[in-house]
Order: structure tokens, then C-alpha cells, then sequence
């Protein structure tokens, strides 16, 4: 029932229902005195029936209450002449009144069912608007990713993909809308894909495929290509579809592949014989050191590791101004002409050596040191012979 248009409740439209029925019992009253000189005393509450229904459907139940029982007066007072004594005055009269209940409860019943409906259509317009702006929304979502997007079925057709997965897989999205997801899988993963895909669709999980292993996509002219994949279950799982991201990894294996070669030429590089290499820290401790410099050194790995080697260690006190000045020109400019000097060995010997360094970081940096030994000597024997025939 419409409280709002039945019973006074301090609402403007309660009010405004009871002047609908007022009105329009004032309206039909006069309508009905215009037709006396045709009617003449026949039919004398029959036009004024038709106050109650309008005043339901257009005021409410109230409203049509109000005309009613106003109708009945106004009909017996005017169109009658006297207040009903007879039955048969008494049963027209409530015959009147019951029709006017009838009309009043039909038209007030059919007024709230159009409210209804019309309410019920304007949800369902608004719902429809909300779930179309979500689908849009979805959409542009799905064609903004970088990586391919497809959504399947519990049976494993496609039914909606982006723009990226038409490029990747080499299909049109009319081919891949409708097609088996399997058609996208290497011939040799094909004949298990259907049963691991059957193994996820019962335990649908936010799944993350292909770090760690070597996992391929199919194109549609055979060709492969590694892929890494996101599985996101849609709709919950009575629905049981599944939004599948495909991210094409091919860039990143060649990355990984010439980061492999590069460390493994660096690699043969450091551990060259033609120059002893070393990196350090900003405290001047040696990181690490390749074979040939070992030999310089005249120490093994295992007791490089063992010592926590400091270039201060294996640096004669003599070397120690010309180190530091060497260390602030490097901080400064970031490289170091090359710089001679001798260090120290374990069993106390000396070694000459020519030292180039350069800063690889902040804080980091790696010198290039070749034994010069052999031409000291070379050297010191030059001299010495040299001092020998000036004594002559």
C-alpha cells in the first residue's frame, strides 16, 4: 500500500493526494448538475463515479477514499434531495459506496504496479548502464595491457582477447574468439595441456607460470616463443572463466642469454695471465683478484679469503704518500695514470709492479697490474754495468 498517498503522515504529498480527491469530487459534482437537464433525476450517483478512480490513480488511496465518501454526500445532498431511509435508498447508496471502494482500491492497486514497474525498469536501466561500463571499462583495461589477454571458458574456448594477444599469437581476434586455447600451446605440450588445464579449473588459484622454467607459446604459422603466464580466475568459480595474461619473454632470454656470454668472456678476461686484475672497496680491501695476480702477490685464493687482504697490507711503508695521493686523484677524476710501486709477498720478498686503476662505483674500483720485475732488473743491470765502465 502507498502510505504516502493513504494516511496523513505530515507529508506534503499526503495533503496534495486529499486535494486530488476534493477536487475531483468538486469537479464531477459540477460536471454532473451541467447534465441534469438531459439526465433529469435518472442515474443520479452513476457519473460520479468515475471521481474515486481518477482520484486513486492520480492522488492515491487516500485520495480516492476522500472522493468517494464526498461523491455519496454530495450525490444524495444535491441529486436525491433527502438523506436514504428506505432499504432500497440505503442498498443504492451502498451499492454506490462499495463501487467507489472497488474502483478506488483497483485504480490505486494499478497506479502503485506502473510505480513499481517504472521503478523496476529504471533499476534494471541503471543496472544495465553500470555492467555496460564495466564491460567498457574491462575492455580498455584488456587494451591497454602490454602483454596478451584472453579470457576461456571451463571448456578451453576463447571468448575475448586484446589487441596484443592478436599481434602475439599471429591470429585475428574473429580466429582466436571461439578457438581451443590448446591451438596456442606447442605440439608437444598438446596432448597434457587439456588435463592441466582440467587440474585448474577444479582448484581455480591466482597463478603465476613460467619463472623458473622453460615454458613456450604457439603462433599460428608453428613458430614458438617463450612466455612467462598469470592465471586470475573471473566471476568466481561457478562461472569457472579464467583470465589469462601472456607476456612475451623472447627479449628477456636474448638479455639473459648475452648477460651469460658477456659475464663468461668477462670471466675469461679476468682470469687472463697477461694482467693481474683486482677489485676493491672504499677501504681499500681487496673483493676479489684473478689468478695471475695471486701470482704477483704470491698468495692462493683460499688465503686471500682467509686474510681479508688490505692493499695497506701488501704496500711497503715507502708507497704509502704516493697510495694516498693516487687514492684522492682517482676519487677526484675517476681514473689514475699508472703509477709504479713494489708490494710485499709473504715470505718478505718484493715485487715491482705497474699499476693502472679507475673507480667502478662510488665506492668500488678495480686496478690492472702488470710484474714489471724482469725489466727493474733489466734496468738495475743497465746501471750497474753502466757504473762498472765509467770506473774503468
Amino acid at each position: 500500500m502507498d502510505t504516502r498517498t493513504s494516511f496523513p503522515g505530515g507529508d506534503g504529498t499526503v495533503l496534495r493526494g486529499y486535494a486530488i480527491g476534493v477536487l475531483l469530487s468538486i469537479a464531477f459534482v459540477a460536471l454532473r448538475m451541467a447534465l441534469e437537464p438531459w439526465l433529469q433525476g435518472q442515474a443520479p450517483l452513476i457519473v460520479l463515479l468515475a471521481a474515486p478512480m481518477l482520484a486513486a490513480w492520480l492522488g492515491g488511496l487516500g485520495a480516492g477514499l476522500v472522493a468517494t465518501l464526498l461523491c455519496a454526500v454530495a450525490g444524495e445532498v444535491l441529486f436525491i434531495g433527502e438523506w436514504p431511509d428506505s432499504a432500497r435508498e440505503q442498498l443504492r447508496l451502498g451499492v454506490f459506496l462499495a463501487y467507489g471502494v472497488l474502483f478506488t482500491c483497483l485504480a490505486h492497486t494499478r497506479r502503485r504496479s506502473l510505480r513499481h514497474i517504472r521503478e523496476e525498469h529504471a533499476r534494471l536501466l541503471h543496472a544495465r548502464e553500470q555492467l555496460a561500463h564495466r564491460e567498457r571499462r574491462m575492455h580498455e583495461t584488456l587494451e591497454a595491457s602490454p602483454s596478451g589477454m584472453l579470457v576461456v571458458d571451463p571448456e578451453g574456448r576463447i571468448e575475448l582477447v586484446n589487441r596484443e594477444a592478436e599481434r602475439l599469437f599471429g591470429y585475428t581476434r574473429e580466429e582466436l574468439v571461439g578457438l581451443s586455447v590448446d591451438a596456442l600451446v606447442p605440439d608437444r605440450v598438446r596432448p597434457h595441456h587439456a588435463g592441466l588445464r582440467g587440474g585448474y579449473h577444479r582448484r581455480p588459484v591466482h597463478l603465476s607460470l613460467g619463472p623458473g622454467r622453460e615454458l613456450f607459446a604457439r603462433r599460428k604459422d608453428g613458430t614458438e616463443f617463450p612466455v612467462q603466464i598469470g592465471l586470475n580466475p573471473l566471476g568466481g568459480e561457478s562461472r569457472g572463466l579464467v583470465l589469462a595474461s601472456v607476456h612475451d619473454v623472447s627479449s628477456q632470454r636474448q638479455a639473459e642469454a648475452a648477460l651469460q656470454r658477456s659475464q663468461a668472456q668477462l670471466q675469461r678476461l679476468f682470469e687472463t695471465h697477461l694482467l693481474g686484475i683486482m677489485f676493491w672497496d672504499g677501504e681499500r680491501r681487496v673483493l676479489d683478484a684473478n689468478d695471475e695476480l695471486l701470482r704477483i702477490w704470491g698468495r692462493d685464493r683460499a688465503s686471500l679469503a682467509r686474510e681479508g687482504l688490505s692493499l695497506a697490507d701488501i704496500t711497503p711503508p715507502e708507497f704509502a704518500d704516493q697510495d694516498r695521493r693516487a687514492l684522492a686523484e682517482l676519487q677526484a677524476t675517476g681514473q689514475l695514470r699508472p703509477v709504479e710501486k713494489e708490494y710485499l709477498r709473504p715470505d718478505g720478498s718484493r715485487v715491482w709492479v705497474l699499476v693502472g686503476s679507475a673507480m667502478t662505483s662510488e665506492d668500488t674500483g678495480v686496478s690492472f697490474v702488470l710484474d714489471i720485475s724482469a725489466r727493474k732488473q733489466a734496468e738495475l743491470a743497465v746501471r750497474e754495468n753502466a757504473a762498472m765502465f765509467q770506473t774503468l
